[in-house]
């Protein structure tokens, strides 16, 4: 559930399960500072194995050479078949591909936290957990003998100083200076034109017990979606908002 609303961006499940988020960030980094001697700082190999729509793999397939963020909690496994075997599930489906993901981590280049998990899984999968925001560097595209709709995409992570990475990162944090937290991430999603999941977001911040100053900027915020969406009068009833409230205020 919690992975699911990370990759659909379910604004109001990520607010609910945001404790949950941090502890287990916390635990995975704990877990992985612990265990810094075991990498000895030398790269290694991990794998996944999962499905993506045609769309959203020819997506990735032009962004070759590119960088991928993903967004959730990354279950991965030292065992390529085990990798492999999720990935052919894709193929079952005529509308998606199966991807075995394979992950190259130098440890030494990296500050992103992850640990191997199989001492606490029931499974001997290897299993290798990363936190959230691994970016990798996508290297190449091979199809797997020649099966129809199942590919391996050779990802790198990401250095700590990857020129591209900290221009993107540089950007993000420009265009959301002075905001924080859920707000942050509300503007994130009017930035890469997930509108409607802004909008879900911030009048779920406006169910919670805000301040007002909070409340004027999600109700801004929302009259730039609608404005941005063309819907012309409902942006103005929001613009209008930020108004009674400093007006209401003003009273006193």
């Amino acid at each position: 559930m919690l992975n699911d609303a990370l990759r659909t961006l379910e604004g109001d499940t990520i607010i609910l399960m945001g404790f949950f988020i941090k502890d287990l960030h916390s635990e995975i980094k704990q877990l992985y500072q612990q265990r810094s001697n075991e990498y000895r700082e030398e790269p290694f190999t991990i794998y996944r194995g999962q499905s993506l729509s045609i769309q959203n793999f020819e997506k990735l397939r032009n962004t070759k050479g590119g960088l991928l963020s993903f967004n959730n909690f990354l279950s991965t496994s030292k065992k390529e078949e085990i990798a492999r075997n999720y990935a052919k599930i894709g193929t079952l489906n005529m509308n998606s591909v199966g991807i075995l993901f394979k992950l190259t981590i130098d440890p030494s280049k990296s500050s992103v936290p992850f640990t191997s998990v199989n001492q606490l899984s029931y499974f001997n999968h290897e299993e290798v957990i990363l936190s959230m925001h691994s970016v990798f560097r996508i290297h190449d595209f091979k199809q797997i003998n020649y099966v129809d709709r199942l590919y391996q995409v050779d990802l790198e992570m990401t250095s700590d100083d990857d020129t591209q990475l900290r221009k993107v990162t540089e950007r993000i944090r420009e265009e959301t200076k002075g905001e924080t937290g859920w707000r942050r991430l509300g503007l994130l999603l009017i930035k890469i034109s997930q509108l409607e999941k802004a909008e879900e977001l911030f009048k779920f911040l406006l169910e919670q017990k805000n301040q007002e100053n909070d409340q004027a900027a999600i109700y801004n915020s929302l009259g730039y979606i609608k404005s941005d969406q063309g819907k012309y009068k409902k942006a103005l009833d929001f613009y209008d908002r930020p108004l009674d409230i400093l007006q209401k205020k003003n009273s006193y």
